[in-house]
């Protein structure tokens, strides 16, 4: 992953931001000549596009797991409730067989090759 606010592209020489002869190079575009194959830019296009993704569109597309989609009949999943009660939890947790407590950390373990000893060694 690229570190944040750093240019992926870096152009040297001519094509340099602040090279000397770049306008001589790079063609001017003229800004009030129309630009072909684009279409207008429409209020109701920029209005209706959603400014972020929903949670089941993000795991679709980082994951390619659609959650959304039922794994026994393939009909398309709805959320009915949001739970963040931990007494509710732990109750719907039980009354399905799943445990509701995470399960006790696990010891940490001693440093590896423990048995070589390279402090002796010149």
């Amino acid at each position: 992953m690229p570190p944040a606010r750093a240019h992926l592209v870096l152009y040297h020489g001519l094509l340099a931001p602040h090279a000397k002869w770049r306008a001589a190079v790079i063609p001017r575009m003229d800004p009030t000549a129309p630009v072909e194959n684009e279409a207008p830019l429409q209020d109701e296009d920029a209005v209706s596009r959603p400014r972020r993704l929903s949670w089941a569109a993000l795991l679709r597309r980082v994951l390619g797991l659609d959650v959304l989609l039922c794994d026994r009949c393939g009909g398309p999943r709805k959320v009915v409730a949001f739970v963040t009660d931990p007494i509710e939890l732990a109750r719907i947790c039980d009354s399905l067989g799943v445990p509701s407590q995470p399960p006790p950390l696990a010891p940490a373990r001693s440093p590896p090759q423990e048995e070589l000893d390279f402090q002796d060694v010149p």
